[in-house]
């Protein structure tokens, strides 16, 4: 997968574990293209939070246009 720039929409955030969240994003291209294991970087509309941060991809779904994404929270949360 080459680098590029998409906008997704969080349908999915979840809480399922202690500090770990489960997000679906509506990423149409990621989805077609991305493999488990793989990372997307994240970048927030906060400007408190200049850095992208890295993500594992969990799963896609292409026909949904979704990528799930697992976080483990860490001090302080982000999402």
């Amino acid at each position: 997968m080459s680098g590029f720039v998409e906008k997704g929409i969080i349908r999915v955030h979840n809480h399922v574990g202690p500090d770990i969240w489960l997000m679906q994003i509506e990423l149409p291209r990621i989805a077609k293209e991305a493999k488990p294991g793989q990372f997307v970087h994240v970048k927030v509309n906060d400007p408190r939070y200049i850095l992208r941060r890295p993500i594992s991809i969990a799963g896609t779904d292409a026909w949904k246009s979704s990528t799930a994404l697992w976080e483990k929270a860490q001090k302080p949360c982000l999402i």
